[in-house]
């Protein structure tokens, strides 16, 4: 059986990985570009609270374009889940 599999955590933001996983001096707003340049996936538990707005969906795909993680931020978008 063939297919891709995409291996990712749950969640990117954590202060406890700054000096293993990302480097000492990297900024908290650059965590998610360092992550997606190492993962092609990314659990976000946002959507328990309430679906994330396109502004931050946005972001999200503007920090990660070069990632696989680009791609579900655009779905959702074009879906209108924003």
């Amino acid at each position: 059986m063939a297919g891709t599999l995409y291996l990712g955590t749950s969640g990117y933001a954590y202060p406890q990985w700054i000096g293993g996983f990302y480097p000492r001096k990297l900024r908290p707003a650059d965590m998610l570009a360092h992550y997606a340049g190492r993962f092609g996936s990314v659990e976000i538990n946002y959507t328990f609270r309430r679906d994330p707005s396109e502004r931050a969906l946005t972001a999200w795909r503007e920090q990660t374009p070069a990632s696989d993680l680009a791609g579900g931020w655009r779905q959702r978008l074009a879906l209108g889940c924003a």
